[in-house]
């Protein structure tokens, strides 16, 4: 099998570089912005694609792989949050830590791939891990898991309540009903939701967890290291009410969002969020319950849930980076946070990103369609680069490592690493590097969230018309939209309907230097707000826009404390990353990227796949 490798350097089919465009700004990056110079479309409609734009569908399909592999079904279809590539491969029994989180969150993944993919070759490990998460379910209607969730603080095989594992149950039990019309998940959804609703606390209109995420057993919240964070309950409970009408929990969600922006729970410290947007410890706990926030906000038109959300967002954005890089740890000053990991402020954890594209979509959906230009970075750049492959450099790299062990050892932990593939590496350094590869807990469902969050939100339909919102390639019922990127700064639409199709420009785009046409002709542009309107379009008609790609450096500090930021100079087109100095030592960001995927396993029974945990 011959797979290419992307290397950050593209043939351009387009005009010389156009100085008239030297004054124009470059909106939407942080840092200093250095050496611009634009490269204009073609004046005519001739513009043709010189290679691959990324393939969300393809990459689904590969996560499809990872969310199978990843179940155990001699263990009642149970998941893993850590996988280590040692040689010779361990022997991975039941994983606790997985239980009511990682399990759970692949339970959305299932449901949000077969979707996104068009094709269920899950559907034996999905069931599976279905039954897995219900069984969690007391007659209490609550999440029942070990300690162990908790990484600390309580016994690890004790078992306790987990508000978190039961919101992510209640929204699973939602999608359901939503995707099947099944009454009887409607039902239990209902029980689970009232019984989450009694573990709070209410003042007024507004709601909120004492004892946050963390473990409650008879009467009394435990102390570890989530129950100071916050109980990231409102997006579920969003969701399950928007699924299923439930009126009653359209208004907690709301209560629970008041809640959290007024700061109501007690035990936060330092881990409060700030008028600023600003906070300390652990991101992606934080962002969990700000997607929430920022999905409520965006639903409702609530402007200071909105500017809120905005406001913590773009705290954690100083911190990170355009292209989707954010540290796992945040610390301020001289803030001393629950487990004072202050070197986790220099590697990444791909739930904040998976977070930061899901609020980064609300915000643009509450009326910032700037944001969609993050949403299309995040996924083109980091996502795509942390998704693993066993790429032919990354197998020499692994045999030199082990090279004093058998070769039948190093086979072996080889064939378990490729069972992992389309998963989605946890701790990366801002660079790069050989972790990016090592898929764990979280971080993987997470990253798959991120992907299914962009395709969702590519092509949206309303009453209004369609939306094409971002730059990737999309096959839906009511368009097909192809993407000249990363070389010609040129989108193509063919609708499957008539009606008024909306065509959405990067916020850097110079509107001025816009190109339209239809059906191969040249036509004057109409500007709606950001969005270039082709009103009436006709089925099968050909609609596109052009426009100037931006090459540029872009020079930022990184990190999660700024004391210590590290300074790095990235390189871009547009919205895609070519490089970043200084490079990581090994498998630095953007330079072994596949840019053909080749085709995933084929379609099987789940239970007919080895799973990791099989060995």
């Amino acid at each position: 099998m011959i797979i290419t490798i992307l290397m950050g350097a593209f043939l351009v089919a387009a005009a010389p570089n156009d100085r008239s465009l030297a004054d124009s700004k470059l909106t939407g990056f942080r840092g200093q912005i250095d050496d611009v110079k634009w490269t204009s479309p073609p004046d005519d409609a001739s513009a043709r694609a010189t290679g691959p734009d990324i393939d969300l569908v393809a990459m689904g399909r590969w996560a499809q792989n990872y969310l199978v592999n990843n179940t155990n079904p001699s263990l009642n279809y149970a998941c893993r949050f850590s996988l280590d590539w040692y040689c010779p491969a361990p022997k991975l029994g039941e994983d606790l830590v997985a239980n009511g989180d990682t399990d759970c969150r692949m339970d959305w993944e299932f449901m949000h791939m077969a979707e996104m993919c068009g094709v269920n070759q899950t559907a034996g490990a999905a069931a599976g891990v279905r039954r897995r998460i219900l069984s969690y379910l007391g007659t209490d209607n609550l999440a029942h898991v070990p300690g162990a969730l908790y990484c600390g603080g309580v016994p690890a095989d004790k078992i306790y309540v987990s508000p978190w594992a039961t919101g992510k149950v209640l929204a699973s039990l939602a999608e359901t009903f939503a995707r099947t019309g099944d009454q009887a998940a409607k039902e239990h959804a209902r029980k689970v939701f009232v019984a989450l609703r009694e573990l709070a606390s209410r003042d007024g209109d507004r709601a909120w967890y004492p004892g946050g995420s963390g473990p409650y057993l008879d009467g009394k919240w435990y102390d570890t290291f989530v129950t100071v964070n916050y109980g990231c309950q409102t997006e579920p409970v969003w969701r399950y009410g928007q699924l299923t009408g439930d009126s009653e929990a359209i208004e907690f969600a709301q209560a629970l969002a008041r809640g959290t922006i007024a700061g109501l729970q007690a035990n936060l410290g330092c881990r409060r969020i700030r008028p600023d947007g600003s906070f300390s410890d652990h991101t992606h706990i934080h962002l969990h319950e700000v997607w929430g926030v920022a999905d409520v906000g965006a639903a409702t038109h609530n402007a200071p849930l909105l500017d809120w959300a905005r406001r913590t967002y773009e705290y954690v954005r100083s911190r990170g980076a355009d292209y989707g890089w954010f540290p796992e740890r945040m610390v301020l000053g001289d803030d001393k946070p629950w487990d004072a990991h202050n070197e986790r402020v220099h590697i990444s954890e791909t739930c904040a990103t998976g977070d930061m594209v899901n609020i980064a979509a609300c915000l643009a959906q509450g009326g910032q369609p700037e944001y969609w230009d993050h949403v299309e970075r995040y996924v083109r750049n980091y996502i795509r680069a942390v998704q693993f492959f066993m790429t032919p450099s990354l197998e020499a790299y692994y045999r030199k490592l082990w090279h004093d062990k058998p070769v039948g050892d190093v086979d072996a932990a080889l064939a378990a690493m490729r069972r992992a593939q389309g998963g989605f590496g946890a701790l990366v350094q801002a660079n790069g590097g050989v972790d990016r590869f090592q898929p764990c807990g979280c971080c993987a469902p997470q990253g798959i969230s991120a992907l299914y969050t962009a395709w969702k939100n590519t092509v949206v339909e309303d009453d209004r018309g369609v939306w094409i919102n971002m730059s990737f390639n999309r096959e839906c019922p009511s368009a097909t939209v192809r993407s000249f990127l990363p070389a010609v700064g040129r989108l193509s639409v063919t609708p499957h309907k008539q009606g008024d199709f909306h065509l959405r420009l990067p916020a850097w785009a110079p509107r001025e230097k816009v190109q339209t046409f239809r059906n191969g002709k040249s036509t004057t542009p109409v500007w709606q707000d950001d969005y270039i309107l082709f009103a009436k379009a006709a089925s099968g008609e050909e609609l596109a826009i052009a426009y100037p790609l931006p090459e540029f450096t872009q020079k930022l500090g990184i990190g999660g404390k700024l004391e210590t930021q590290v300074p790095y100079q990235v390189r871009w087109r547009g919205n895609t990353c070519l490089g970043i100095e200084p490079r990581a030592a090994e498998f630095p960001f953007f330079e072994d990227v596949l840019a053909t995927l080749p085709e995933p396993p084929a379609s099987r029974a789940a239970d007919g796949i080895v799973a990791l945990g099989k060995q």
